[in-house]
């Protein structure tokens, strides 16, 4: 069974390759590997240039995430729920899952404002 997202961790992407056009093979810090197509979300405009796939593979890992040349990046728990749950999930759910995640820890928050969908 693959080790499933501790929202009380920090995730951390420790190493990502690129496995086709645009999809990537992402490791994080608790040893759990996933495979994420980011095919969904490259019609937001910071990642329009990645819809080109010689760009796509210029990705680094940086500040414990993947970043492109034009500072294109996502935050590492999005990637990690985004892997658990087979692929990019649309903004409200996404949302809704970070905020019923917080509010079980009881903690006073506030809608998410994710980069991908800035």
């Amino acid at each position: 069974m693959p080790k499933r997202m501790n929202p009380i961790e920090i995730n951390r992407v420790t190493a990502a390759r690129v496995i086709n056009d645009h999809a990537v093979e992402l490791t994080f810090s608790d040893g759990f590997v996933g495979k994420l197509d980011l095919r969904p979300i490259l019609s937001a405009p910071i990642f329009g240039p990645l819809a080109d796939s010689s760009f796509f593979r210029q990705l680094r890992v940086e500040d414990d995430t993947i970043r492109w040349p034009n500072d294109a990046d996502f935050y590492p728990d999005v990637l990690r729920y985004w892997c658990e749950a087979a692929g990019v999930r649309p903004r409200a759910e996404t949302d809704a899952y970070f905020t019923q995640s917080l509010a079980a820890r009881r903690f006073v928050i506030k809608p998410l404002r994710l980069r991908a969908f800035a």
